[in-house]
């Protein structure tokens, strides 16, 4: 996953930052240790790896007390991954409180690997 430019905080296209696309209904999630809003980090959409997949990923951590909240672990509640489905786009209402967005948005392009020595490739 490389750097492909700014983004626009709400783009349909994989990036970090900005603000999650989600389905109608969604609640920002809160970290189970703190209690605060989770900031939201990155919204990768599965077709760049998948093109049969019509589905995103969408990734929220702690950030309010760093390294308190134990985000680190993936069963603490410091962290949160969903996998919406294509009806995802809607932009969520951002809490106020906590660290709820990075400073940043950031189009990702996925570029070739290689993988013992047969190339692997996932494009946008």
């Amino acid at each position: 996953m490389t750097y492909a430019g700014v983004a626009t905080p709400d783009a349909a296209v994989t990036r970090t930052g900005g603000t999650a696309l989600t389905p109608p209904g969604f609640t920002w999630p809160r970290c189970r240790e703190c209690e605060g809003s989770m900031e939201f980090l990155a919204q990768i959409r599965l077709a760049d790896t998948d093109s049969g997949s019509a589905d995103s990923l969408s990734i929220f951590m702690c950030q309010n007390d760093p390294g308190l909240c134990d985000e680190w672990d993936p069963t603490a509640g410091g962290n949160r991954a969903f996998v919406f489905g294509p009806e995802a786009t809607e932009t969520p209402p951002v809490p106020d409180d906590g660290i709820a967005l990075l400073d940043e948005t950031a189009a990702v392009d996925f570029e070739p690997i290689e993988t013992g020595g047969s190339p692997t490739t996932a494009s946008r």
